[in-house]
């Protein structure tokens, strides 16, 4: 709550703000105010909040007790509860069933306490970023990494998973183990790719880091004789190459590979076979609007999303008054994808004339705030 005092303060700023020539909107948004309450308060800077005291209705259109209950138990029957929320809301709906929305679901697994998430990202170093790329349909960019699996019997000896996924839609296009990440492997591993796709000379731009088998001599003459065009991240900036990190956080994490320990180079091989096929027919991505990556590499997306809308509609027409009039939620196919895309430039309202001093409200501490007129 702010109290009477604070509130006066905030108006005076923003009419002083006003006097010198700044618009009230600009100033209300320096504030993180908006402008109908610094009307209201300005009207009566001495009324009493009278939020902490509403009587809300109950809302009609809510579920009842029983339907939550049929939703918790729904999504934690044995054929979806190993699987996210998001990825069990969509295999139901692709299989014509609909319980609730899927920001629903996450409300009654929340205030059912069984909701579990996992965050540990950091923020990347700023540095020069590299060429933006855009995809408007598949074999246009790849994105490609090694990651390692640790094997059974010696600690310092590992298996090295290659990965190439599309960025249009997220399909690994060709993956495979190898006892080591040398220049020779990652020849013969780039060029069964080439093979594989059938790719034509400057069609493709191929993604990486900058590890020693990705900028080798021999590497990059293979490149040359099927002339792809080479893309490098940044140094030490893992966000360059996303597709392919999303790729192995998925692998080791969802599909569990990387709690294993693997006996054998063909264990590991056969275990990642069953992993790729897997994710490229059943895992639904949230990049491609909640498609499978072979369902987007096929171009069969399209289909899909309409079917989806139909089993809305249906839904809608079964219990009308639980939509938000308008349209709802609108199932489409997603657009081009873009490797590290350009920030939009945004103007600079500001100018030195147009300031406005205000102080904190907590600390008491002076902050200076810029004001477009």
């Amino acid at each position: 709550m702010i109290s009477p005092q604070d509130r006066r303060h905030a108006v005076d700023l923003i009419n002083k703000a006003v006097a010198d020539g700044a618009r009230a909107v600009k100033a209300c948004q320096c504030l993180n105010l908006a402008y109908s309450t610094y009307r209201k308060w300005m009207n009566d800077p001495d009324g009493e909040d009278g939020r902490p005291r509403a009587i809300h209705a109950p809302n009609s259109k809510a579920l009842c007790i029983e339907e939550k209950k049929a939703v918790l138990e729904r999504y934690c029957h044995p054929d979806v509860c190993d699987l996210s929320i998001r990825q069990a809301y969509y295999k139901l709906l692709d299989d014509g069933e609909y319980l609730a929305s899927e920001s629903t679901v996450y409300r009654i697994f929340r205030k059912s306490n069984v909701n579990v998430r996992r965050d540990g990202s950091r923020a990347p170093v700023k540095r020069n970023k590299p060429t933006s790329f855009e995809a408007t349909g598949p074999n246009q960019v790849w994105s490609w990494d090694i990651t390692y699996l640790k094997d059974a019997k010696h600690k310092q000896r590992f298996y090295y998973v290659f990965a190439i996924v599309d960025i249009y839609s997220r399909f690994v296009v060709h993956a495979d183990v190898y006892d080591n990440e040398g220049t020779d492997n990652a020849k013969q591993f780039l060029e069964t790719a080439f093979k594989k796709h059938h790719i034509k000379p400057r069609a493709l731009v191929l993604h990486s880091d900058n590890g020693a088998a990705m900028k080798a001599a021999e590497t990059l003459a293979v490149l040359q004789k099927y002339k792809v065009r080479q893309s490098n991240s940044r140094p030490r900036v893992s966000n360059d190459n996303p597709y392919s990190e999303s790729l192995f956080k998925t692998m080791k994490y969802r599909g569990l590979m990387g709690k294993r320990q693997y006996r054998s180079i063909d264990y590991a091989k056969d275990k990642l076979k069953k992993f790729v096929t897997k994710y490229n027919t059943q895992w639904v991505h949230s990049g491609i609007n909640n498609v499978t990556p072979l369902c987007r590499f096929l171009r069969q997306d399209d289909i899909l999303q309409k079917r989806r809308q139909a089993v809305i509609q249906s839904a809608r027409k079964r219990h009308p008054c639980r939509w938000i009039q308008g349209q709802g939620k609108q199932f489409k196919t997603a657009g081009s994808q873009f490797l590290n895309p350009d920030k939009p430039k945004t103007l600079n309202e500001t100018t030195s004339k147009d300031r406005l001093i205000d102080r904190d409200f907590t600390s008491g501490q002076a902050s200076q705030r810029e004001v477009a007129a």
